[in-house]
């Protein structure tokens, strides 16, 4: 069972450092897949991280820097890549190279000299089982209502993302986001509204926290929690201001904000060094600067500028301007 319905959507990156091989490989699956190619286990990593990362990886057994094992072994350590099914392409009919071959984490086969439709077929098969495996996933780390990762992503992905980052010594931010005055608008408005609502601002957050390694969870009923990697907190703050404008100008009637229509508040943390900072504190610096948000007017976002004291971000509604103010 293909969830994609055109084929031609899934992604193969061809790993092997011989220039004419990769190309006959690209001949023979390009009118099937759109085809990446690498001639390192450097270059298959990047790509593996970029906005185009593949569905499926195809990698040479006898590499001349590395072998095709070591490659594997390297994919399996990188948490962007280790769910991605690897299909080793070699002449070795040894069991035991066999079996380092599924030790290193290999998900299939495919012997030399290659042949074409059973390399077609033998792709189509692992992206099945791929497909089948993140339609289980989305059951269980998706939240019912919006669609958006629940707190169950948060237990099983985010301490790999976390390890990551460490090892990459990236930095990390995280927004806390709460619908302003929500409870108001569900009793005046009615739960369905209520669900619309939170529906459209899901989708409004999702929109803008787009890259592929940006998260939006599902925190609480009208609270969620938007994880940023690789940005700093000059980036956070750009993100939440968007958001804020974007959730504002959907112009969701609430008779009962100060504001007329549904807004948000955003609490910003940002560590610069994920080494020493754990995830649950940066969640609750959020948190606090949310609260601090809520307390002065709400429709703002809130951020700790340390040694600084917090600064508040609001907007100048009449002529849609953003302007910093501290507290």
């Amino acid at each position: 069972m293909n969830t994609k319905t055109n084929q031609a959507k899934y992604k193969v990156l061809i790993v092997d450092d011989d220039k004419l091989y990769r190309e006959t490989l690209v001949a023979m699956l390009s009118d099937t897949y759109l085809c990446a190619v690498a001639a390192d286990a450097t270059t298959a990593l990047k790509a593996c991280q970029s906005q185009i990362a593949p569905d499926l990886i195809l990698l040479d057994f006898r590499l001349q820097k590395e072998s095709g094992i070591e490659v594997c072994q390297q994919l399996q350590k990188c948490r962007f890549a280790k769910d991605i099914p690897v299909v080793f392409v070699t002449a070795e009919e040894s069991s035991d190279v066999q079996v380092d071959c599924w030790k290193a984490g290999a998900s299939d086969f495919v012997t030399k000299p290659v042949v074409c439709n059973t390399l077609i077929q033998r792709i189509k098969h692992q992206l099945e089982i791929r497909d089948r495996e993140q339609a289980l996933e989305q059951q269980i780390m998706r939240d019912g209502l919006t669609g958006l990762k629940n707190r169950q992503y948060l237990k099983n992905e985010v301490p790999a993302l976390i390890k990551q980052l460490r090892r990459d010594g990236d930095n990390l931010s995280v927004l806390m986001i709460d619908i302003d005055d929500f409870k108001k608008y569900n009793d005046t408005e009615g739960h369905i509204k209520g669900d619309e609502c939170i529906r459209k601002v899901a989708a409004a957050l999702e929109d803008r926290a787009n890259r592929p390694l940006d998260s939006v969870v599902r925190y609480g009923g009208e609270e969620f929690l938007v994880i940023l990697p690789r940005t700093d907190l000059r980036g956070a703050r750009r993100v939440a201001q968007d958001m804020c404008r974007q959730v504002e100008k959907m112009l969701i009637t609430h008779d009962t904000s100060a504001y007329g229509v549904v807004t948000i508040s955003v609490g910003v943390a940002s560590s610069t060094n994920t080494r020493a900072t754990k995830f649950g504190d940066l969640v609750r610096q959020a948190d606090e600067a949310l609260y601090k948000g809520k307390s002065c007017g709400k429709n703002c976002v809130v951020y700790n500028s340390s040694p600084k004291p917090p600064r508040r971000i609001v907007p100048d509604v009449a002529n849609m301007r953003w302007a910093i103010c501290q507290d």
